[in-house]
């Protein structure tokens, strides 16, 4: 008696749950012919018998979830019987879990083993003949100048020490999608960063599950928008928190982002000032830039990219040239969280709560 796995289904795919049985126990089964259908992830996928044989027991019942590698069912080789009552060998096609057990005599020199491939006396003749009959390969040996000497190395210490921390756990941890799009400003959109603090907040409001934390396969919704800054300072990169920024009207925030910046550059926070950020965001237009694939921090599952404003000119309709104001946005999401149409639906409702609210009679 032999045992069948689940095989691999591909795509990353590590489990499926077993929707319908085909076939029962004690009944022969040719090969190809649907055993059972199972649920992944992606799809309803059957699962063909790998050879002619006969199902002795399932080893699990419809339902069950069951992890690749694990028993499906036992079975048999036993073969069907022909008219006159003796047993007729099934050949073996080579299924996806299945050996070869004959190979003809002439195709034995050629038979493949685990990736290697076994070849007759005379081809390995002709193949070292035209290896050697290849000219040479040369090499032109280059040397690298002496960059660095021990007086250059510098570790990293405090603020610089942590970012890279936090950021090789956000490329070791993260499933990250980064998407683009441009936000159109009217022509009251001064002061910019507090007006998209606020439409930032009234997306979340929109879609929750931006504001989230991702946590041992659980998402955490929170209720109220802890928005991690990124400050550029001269000891690196900080990320201060503007607390409960969705009950905040435009001053407060434009108040609260004025404070968080100063206390960062001049190294003033307090533990309490870097803690807790549900999302974040990063205003990098001034420094220069339109587009960037800024790095989700777990337990963070969104961060939001702003780049430099673009303005371009179009004629109105009574032929007049009109400036028109985008500013790039760029959306980093962690896929385990969010899907793609969750994502971009987020970016949307910031884009229209910011138009909104630079327009003169839109305002938030």
């Amino acid at each position: 008696m032999k045992t069948f796995l689940l095989p691999d289904l591909g795509e990353g795919l590590k489990e499926a749950v077993i929707t319908e049985w085909m076939a029962a126990a004690g009944e022969f089964v040719a090969q190809g012919r649907p055993m059972l259908a199972v649920e992944t992830a992606k799809s309803v996928v059957e699962i063909p018998s790998p050879y002619d044989l006969v199902l002795d027991r399932r080893l699990a019942v419809t339902g069950d979830t069951v992890a690749v590698g694990q028993p499906l069912f036992a079975y048999s080789n036993r073969e069907p019987a022909s008219k006159d009552g003796a047993c007729v060998k099934a050949a073996d096609r080579g299924s996806v879990v299945g050996s070869l057990d004959t190979t003809a005599p002439e195709q034995q020199d050629r038979l493949l083993l685990t990736g290697t491939q076994r070849y007759s006396a005379d081809e390995k003749r002709r193949a070292r003949q035209q290896l050697t009959a290849q000219p040479a390969l040369s090499y032109t040996k280059i040397v690298a100048p002496a960059l660095l000497t021990s007086t250059d190395a510098a570790p990293l210490t405090g603020t610089r020490l942590q970012m890279s921390r936090q950021l090789s756990a956000a490329h070791r941890e993260v499933v990250q999608v980064t998407v683009f799009d441009e936000a159109p400003l009217g022509p009251d959109y001064r002061p910019l960063l507090p007006k998209l603090v606020h439409s930032l907040c009234r997306a979340c409001k929109d879609v929750p599950e931006a504001n989230s934390w991702m946590q041992q396969e659980t998402l955490l919704r929170h209720e109220h928008v802890q928005l991690g800054l990124a400050v550029d300072t001269d000891y690196g990169l900080v990320v201060p928190v503007l607390h409960d920024a969705d009950l905040l009207d435009l001053r407060q925030i434009q108040h609260g982002l004025r404070v968080l910046s100063t206390k960062a550059r001049t190294q003033q926070l307090n533990a309490g000032d870097s803690r807790g950020a549900t999302l974040s965001l990063s205003s990098y237009g001034s420094l220069g830039g339109r587009y960037a694939t800024p790095l989700v921090v777990p337990p963070q599952v969104v961060i939001l990219g702003a780049g430099k404003i673009r303005e371009e000119y179009r004629l109105n309709r009574r032929g007049k040239a009109k400036q028109v104001r985008y500013l790039p946005l760029s959306l980093s999401f962690d896929h385990r969280a969010l899907t793609g149409a969750e994502a971009i639906r987020f970016m949307q409702a910031v884009c229209y709560w910011l138009a909104a609210s630079s327009e003169k009679k839109g305002r938030p």
